[in-house]
């Protein structure tokens, strides 16, 4: 996607907030910041927590991650919600692939007691 077209979005996300803000009609908006992101440089690679007890589904998992080119994905398996819990706790996460029935406990019941370690981790439940 060009930058200039993500730049338009940003000013687009500008102009709603100000309008959110209370502004009145006589009132200028901020000035909207373009992100020209032409010369961005995404990370390495992103760091996946994939939480899932059947083998099968990690495999199919663990394919449909591995075939994401840019930036690549670095794929970490946790068996339990045990697990999982103490690998939140200590790793960054860009994103958190989380089984809805696991053998210990369920995703939500990881979700409910990993609590904060989550609150900047984006979280997909899966369920089937």
């Amino acid at each position: 996607m060009p930058g200039w077209q993500t730049g338009l979005a940003v000013e687009a996300d500008n102009r709603r907030a100000a309008g959110r803000a209370g502004q009145g009609e006589g009132a200028s908006a901020p000035a909207a910041e373009l992100v020209d992101l032409r010369d961005y440089r995404p990370k390495e690679r992103l760091a996946v927590l994939v939480v899932e007890g059947d083998e099968v589904d990690f495999r199919a998992m663990e394919w449909a991650l591995d075939r994401i080119e840019e930036p690549g994905v670095a794929t970490t398996r946790a068996r339990t919600g045990a697990e999982a819990a103490d690998l939140l706790e200590r790793y960054p996460w860009d994103i958190a692939f989380v089984d809805q029935r696991l053998g210990d406990m369920s995703g939500i019941e990881l979700v409910r007691r990993a609590g904060g370690r989550l609150a900047r981790t984006p979280l997909v439940l899966v369920t089937g």
